[in-house]
């Protein structure tokens, strides 16, 4: 049996979490947010921060 997790080598951190939150549907809210509010959710700035941090969630 195999089973596709869609992780790609060399992907860091915060792509993981965007790709999950699109995947599942909770970006929808932080674009609530942003249409509710007029202010930047800040998803951008917390997923490149995450990349900075953990840069290759599966290193090669």
């Amino acid at each position: 049996m195999k089973v596709e997790t869609g992780l790609v080598v060399g992907k860091g951190l915060g792509d993981v979490v965007a790709d999950f939150t699109h995947a599942t549907g909770v970006n929808k809210l932080a674009d609530l947010y942003t249409n509710v509010t007029g202010k930047d959710c800040g998803c951008a700035a917390r997923q490149d921060a995450l990349n900075q941090i953990v840069p290759n969630i599966l290193p090669g």
